[in-house]
C-alpha cells in the first residue's frame, strides 16, 4: 500500500526534560485518542481488542559520535540531558506502517520538524491535527531564535547597514564613487557576524547539565569583535572620504574637461 506523509517544521526551542515528558505523553496517549474512530475500525478487521500490542516507542539521544536508544523519558540518568548533546528523535509507531509513524527530530542546526506517516486514508485525514497538537507544545517552550537563523534576517543585515552609509554619505555630499568602493569590507565583516549568528543562538537549545554554555564563547567574541570593527571602520570611512568638490575624481575630471 501506498504511504501518505504530512511534515510540519517546529519552531526553535529549549529542549529540556519537561518537553520531552509532554511530548511523551502526547504521543502514548494523545495520539490514540485522536485516532479514536479510525483506529477501532483498524482494529477490528485485525481482530484485536487493544492497540497496547501494535504500539513501539523509542527515544534516540546522540551525545557527540554516540548514540543511546531509550524506551521513555524515564530511563534519562538526571533531570537534564547530559552535556555534548546535540541531537534527540521521539519515534512512535502505532500498527506501523498501516497505522500510524510519528517521527519528531531536534538537532542544534537544524529546524526541528514532526512527520507522521500513515497508509490508512482514514488516519490520513486526522494526520494534520496531530501535528498541529506537537506544534503548539513545542511553541510554548518556543525561543526567538529564529529570528537569527532567519536568511531574510541576515540579508537585511547585510545589506541595510551599508545603504544606511551610503545614504549618510549621499546627505553629507561627500564623493559617492569613494565611498561606494569602501563598502567591500563593510560586506565582509557583516558577513561575518550574519554566518556567527546561528552560531550563538542554534535552533535547538538543549538544557544540560552543564549550565554556562561554554561552546558559545568563540561565536560571541567573534560578533564583538567583528561589531566594534564594523563600527569603527564605518567612522574611519565617513571621517575620511572627501567632499565631492574636492574629491580627486571630480577633479581630474573637471581638467580633462
Amino acid at each position: 500500500m501506498e504511504s501518505r506523509s504530512h511534515r510540519r517544521y517546529l519552531s526553535s526551542c529549549t529542549l529540556n526534560k519537561s518537553l520531552l515528558t509532554n511530548l511523551e505523553r502526547r504521543l502514548l496517549h494523545g495520539v490514540p485518542k485522536q485516532l479514536d474512530q479510525a483506529l477501532r475500525k483498524i482494529l477490528s478487521g485485525l481482530g484485536l481488542d487493544s492497540y497496547k500490542k501494535l504500539e513501539r516507542y523509542q527515544i534516540i539521544v546522540e551525545k557527540g559520535k554516540k548514540s543511546q536508544v531509550l524506551s521513555g523519558v524515564g530511563d534519562l540518568p538526571k533531570a537534564d540531558l547530559e552535556p555534548g548533546t546535540h541531537r534527540v528523535r521521539l519515534i512512535y509507531r502505532l500498527g506501523a506502517p498501516k497505522i500510524i509513524t510519528v517521527d519528531i527530530l531536534f538537532a542544534q542546526n537544524e529546524q526541528p520538524w514532526i512527520e507522521l506517516t500513515t497508509q490508512s486514508p482514514h488516519v490520513e485525514k486526522i494526520l494534520p491535527h496531530i501535528a498541529e497538537g506537537v506544534v503548539e507544545l513545542v511553541a510554548s517552550h518556543g525561543t526567538r531564535h529564529r529570528i537569527a537563523q532567519s536568511r531574510a534576517i541576515q540579508a537585511v543585515m547585510l545589506f541595510s547597514v551599508p545603504g544606511a552609509v551610503m545614504a549618510y554619505g549621499l546627505w553629507r555630499g561627500v564623493d559617492m564613487f569613494l565611498l561606494y568602493s569602501s563598502m567591500g569590507w563593510l560586506c565582509l565583516l557583516l558577513l561575518g557576524v550574519s554566518l556567527s549568528l546561528p552560531r550563538v543562538f542554534p535552533w535547538v537549545t538543549f538544557q544540560t547539565q552543564r549550565r554556562f554554555p561554554w561552546k558559545r564563547l568563540p561565536p560571541v567574541a567573534s560578533i564583538v569583535v567583528l561589531t566594534l570593527a564594523i563600527v569603527c571602520y564605518i567612522g574611519l570611512v565617513l571621517l575620511h572620504v572627501p567632499p565631492a568638490e574636492e574629491s580627486p575624481v571630480v577633479m581630474l575630471a573637471s581638467l580633462m574637461g
